[in-house]
């Protein structure tokens, strides 16, 4: 059986991922299973790597079981530059709060204007997710949503997250 060190090793250049074994986590034997289970089901292993990783980096207990991987590859690169947008795109959904859309709710006096996600960030199903916004408005992709003006929607226009159509 091959040490700690050396699984780590391993995964870390068949995936070009960092795994610090100074740390905790993983375990040995985990890095073992993993190590065990890369030749049969390499895409499955990355998927667990980068989802610890991304449990570590972020500080979040679970990450959406739903993304692609290509998503959470992606979310990876980002974890550390851009946390809280990250962090926003891989946690799941609580479904049980949602509220149901009872239509636009925005007022006649109010400005409002569609925007969408870039490009960049709609490739990978990345989203914008604003509670300011009125039910039904609140997240925003690459498919385009009015909204009314809010702090979110301002930064995220700024740092080109977002786009007016």
């Amino acid at each position: 059986m091959a040490t700690r060190k050396e699984n780590a090793d391993l995964l870390s250049k068949r995936f070009g991922i960092e795994i610090d074994t100074e740390k905790s986590d993983p375990k040995a034997g985990t890095l073992q299973g993993w190590a065990d289970r890369v030749e049969n089901d390499a895409d499955g292993v990355e998927r667990e790597l980068i989802e610890l990783k991304l449990q570590q980096a972020l500080g979040v207990e679970q990450i959406d079981q739903q993304l692609p991987l290509e998503k959470l590859r992606s979310a990876l690169k980002r974890a550390e530059t851009e946390p809280d947008l990250v962090r926003s795109e891989v946690q799941p959904v609580d479904t049980s709060t949602l509220e149901v859309d009872e239509g636009n709710k925005f007022g006649a006096d109010e400005d409002t204007f569609e925007v969408r996600v870039v490009e960049s960030v709609a490739a990978y199903g990345g989203t914008v997710t604003d509670p300011e916004q009125p039910v039904g408005h609140r997240v925003i992709g690459g498919t385009p949503v009015t909204v009314r003006t809010s702090q979110t929607v301002s930064v995220a226009l700024k740092n080109g997250t977002l786009q007016r159509v």
